[in-house]
């Protein structure tokens, strides 16, 4: 099983961090805020939603991101259907064509995601529409 992490610019729709990875935990996901968070021209005004519980629950996430300067939502992660844009972003993702049926390895998702995210700046996501 492979996770995608991705952290979505709700305002432009742009994506500013991804990672596939074999595991889901809290240490991947803070070093993905970290690295997103530091990138960002604007940090203080970052708020941080959450599409899993698990990762992103657990006491070391909730710590490392307290270093960061964005702020978290307040919105549980079983309600992020009243996130459409998260939501929207992902089954973009999923009902693509080029979605393959099944990945033959973690190179092969981070080829596809890779792709994807190419496609979906260019295509969709262009800062500053509506």
């Amino acid at each position: 099983m492979v996770y995608l992490y991705v952290i979505l610019d709700v305002f432009s729709r742009y994506i500013v961090g991804w990672t596939v990875q074999q595991h889901e935990n809290a240490q991947l996901a803070t070093a993905l805020i970290e690295q997103a968070t530091g990138a960002a021209d604007h940090p203080e005004i970052l708020t941080l939603a959450r599409r899993s519980r698990r990762a992103v629950c657990a006491p070391s996430y909730s710590r490392n991101c307290s270093k960061t300067s964005a702020s978290r939502s307040r919105i549980r992660a079983v309600h992020l259907q009243r996130q459409p844009v998260l939501e929207a972003g992902f089954k973009t993702l999923k009902y693509r064509p080029t979605f393959p049926t099944r990945f033959n390895d973690i190179e092969h998702a981070r080829e596809h995601c890779r792709a994807f995210v190419d496609w979906y700046h260019t295509s969709t996501a262009t800062p500053g529409s509506d």
